[in-house]
């Protein structure tokens, strides 16, 4: 690329120098010089000066034009289908980062958050579940397992045939039986007091989960109360109604926030001196009041029960009575929850108490029997027998457990249980926060999808959000100029509103590939235009955009139109005293109207320039043609460029 540009730069360097010869050698001797031996001078012709040989900065910039656009905005979507409680902006508004935006019912957040603790009891048990089949299992272990039963088989076996060897048929028989009412008796008590363990948890989650969002409705309704009035509640006031809570305090809402209350005098110290205006006899506080009075940009009406709202409008009765009807919800599901679980814990009790007296009397019966066989030798034997029964019993357990520990195969399985129900829980709660939309940065409302009162689903655009202070013209190069355009590059932004001022930009995006329109190939471009923060731009704006491509400081600078000679050996005319003379000169870059003199000429010198051509002199028919070569003049090619091949149209 860097062999390319210097080829284009070289060309159009002597594309200038070609200019210059053909124009002066087309005057046929317009004005005389002389060589440096001569002394010989005549008057220059018409059309002809002395330009003074300066320095400066020769920059190149490709000119191009487009559109103002706003490359940050987002799009906003509810996280789950509901009804749209709230709508409080529309398409235009502008927005702070985190305002309100619209809002799901309350039925639906509700489903939400019941939702989100179901997932996360399903959490808890995936983790269980987890952690369990990450357990050990070894041969080894497998093989003491079945060993343990094994032995406790064999102490069992030999238990009974003692007991049975000192024992008549008959007595044995009804020990047997005895001894099987109480392993059942046994059994039943283990499984009632598993299930209260259960319940004991279980319940103690679901109070839990009504406990949290009744303490969530409370924060809640105290930040609503101390947002209007400024009083912290105690905690009993939690569990009075609203028109309770407002007579205890002796606020009237109504004359609260009437307009009477706008006091000027107030309103001027209540930015420096809020402890001026608190009444210790009251227990709102004023300072509050007066803020609102006096701040709020819309209308502020302590009771509205004969009002009809509009934008910006609040009613003060019907933010605390909302807030107060989630709070009572909150607290009947928690005392719902409570007795539920009592109830529940309750009855597991009871069971358990049952089967504590059934193994009991299974006890006292098979005892008052040993008892009437009289015989020590008969309850040393039975006691053996449990002993081996029990025993015989845990290693069953033991070895069931391992045998049950899962694979591989399972063990991945748990583990993409506990991943999945780790996602619901995020999915949850995502949805949960996005049941209330807020404005991720500041900027406006481009585009409002949502109706207040009518379902929305997730997939539905509720909003369009954009970032007005990072403004980008959108513009378009020609394949010829992308190629000396890079990112980070210099511009200088016009404006077709504000044809005065320049703005500075820096380009942020140059397009790897372009598009074929007609034969014409272009690339898009962006480029970030600073402006002041007291201006704001508008999308689709007219924009021009002149790009740096090179730049070069304190240069000796011609006008190239001054240039003379021939390609090989360009030479200018430099005024000495009264004469005229012919000088060579190496040269530089040029941007079309000025070109560097390297050597030959020196700062203050006076060259002669050709100042001006008519549209039927063939030497400005002739320039033109050459600077449509260079694609500098000419008509619009294709595009929305103002001239040159496409939109990119240099200007040097």
């Amino acid at each position: 690329m860097g062999a390319l540009i210097n080829w284009l730069k070289t060309l159009q360097v002597w594309q200038a120098i070609t200019i210059a010869v053909v124009v002066l050698g087309a005057t046929g001797g317009g004005y005389a010089y002389t060589q440096s031996d001569s002394s010989d001078s005549e008057p220059l012709e018409d059309g002809q000066q002395f330009v003074e040989v300066r320095k400066g900065d020769l920059i190149n910039q490709i000119t191009s034009s487009g559109s103002i656009v706003f490359p940050i905005r987002e799009s906003l979507y509810f996280g789950s289908q509901g009804t749209v409680a709230e709508v409080s902006v529309e398409v235009g508004d502008q927005v702070q980062t985190g305002k309100i935006l619209a809002r799901l019912d309350d039925d639906t957040v509700a489903q939400l958050q019941k939702d989100l603790a179901q997932a996360q009891v399903n959490l808890q048990d995936a983790t269980n579940a987890y952690a369990l089949a990450q357990e050990p299992q070894t041969d080894l272990g497998l093989a003491k397992a079945r060993a343990a039963v094994a032995s406790a088989e064999l102490k069992l076996d030999q238990s009974t045939d003692a007991l049975a060897d000192i024992q008549e048929p008959a007595t044995l028989a009804a020990l047997v039986e005895l001894q099987s009412h109480k392993t059942t008796a046994t059994s039943a008590l283990g499984s009632a007091q598993n299930d209260l363990a259960f319940q004991q948890v279980n319940q103690a989650s679901k109070v839990q989960v009504a406990t949290d969002a009744l303490n969530n409705a409370k924060a809640d309704y105290q930040v609503t109360i101390n947002k209007f009035l400024g009083i912290k509640l105690v905690e009993a006031e939690y569990e009075t109604t609203p028109d309770e809570f407002l007579s205890w305090h002796a606020i009237d809402l109504g004359f609260l926030f009437a307009p009477l209350q706008r006091d000027a005098k107030i309103h001027s110290i209540l930015a420096f001196t809020p402890d001026l205006v608190e009444d210790p006899d009251t227990d709102w506080s004023e300072f509050t009041v007066y803020t609102w009075l006096s701040l709020y940009p819309g209308n502020i009406y302590g009771t509205c029960a004969k009002l009809t709202l509009v934008k910006q409008d609040i009613c003060v009765r019907t933010e605390i009575d909302k807030s107060w009807e989630v709070l009572d919800k909150a607290a009947s599901a928690w005392t719902a929850a409570d007795t539920t679980a009592a109830k529940t814990i309750s009855t597991s009790l009871k069971a358990v108490d049952t089967a504590t007296t059934v193994l009991n009397t299974a006890v006292d019966k098979l005892q008052t029997t040993l008892d009437g066989v009289n015989s020590l030798e008969i309850v040393l034997k039975q006691r053996d027998m449990e002993v081996a029964s029990a025993q015989l019993e845990d290693a069953n357990e033991t070895l069931a457990d391992l045998i049950a520990l899962p694979d591989k195969l399972t063990l991945a399985l748990k583990k993409a249980e506990l991943n999945g129900a780790t996602a619901k829980v995020g999915t949850a709660k995502q949805q949960l926060e996005l049941a209330v939309l807020k404005a991720p940065f500041n900027g406006f409302i481009s585009k409002v999808g949502v109706v207040e009162g009518r379902t929305s689903g997730a997939n539905n655009l509720a909003f369009e959000v954009v970032d007005s202070s990072i403004a980008e013209v959108d513009a378009r190069l020609d394949e010829i100029d992308v190629l000396m355009v890079r990112v980070g590059a210099d511009a200088l932004i016009t404006l077709d509103s504000l044809p005065g001022p320049q703005f500075p930009g820096v380009v942020t995006n140059v397009s790897p590939i372009g598009t074929n329109q007609q034969g014409v190939v272009t690339f898009p471009v962006r480029i970030q235009v600073q402006t002041p923060g007291r201006l704001r731009l508008r999308e689709q704006m007219n924009a021009t955009a002149r790009i740096v491509i090179e730049k070069e400081s304190d240069v000796l600078l011609i006008p190239s139109t001054s240039i003379a000679g021939t390609i090989d050996q360009p030479t200018v005319l430099i005024s000495q005293g009264d004469t005229v003379t012919e000088r060579e000169v190496t040269l530089g870059t040029s941007d079309g109207f000025w070109t560097i003199a390297l050597t030959g000429v020196e700062e203050g010198d006076m060259v002669v320039s050709t100042t001006q051509a008519g549209s039927s002199d063939p030497r400005a028919e002739f320039r033109q043609m050459m600077q449509q070569m260079r694609g500098l003049g000419g008509g619009n090619s294709g595009g929305q460029g103002s001239s040159g091949r496409g939109q990119g149209a240099r200007t040097r």
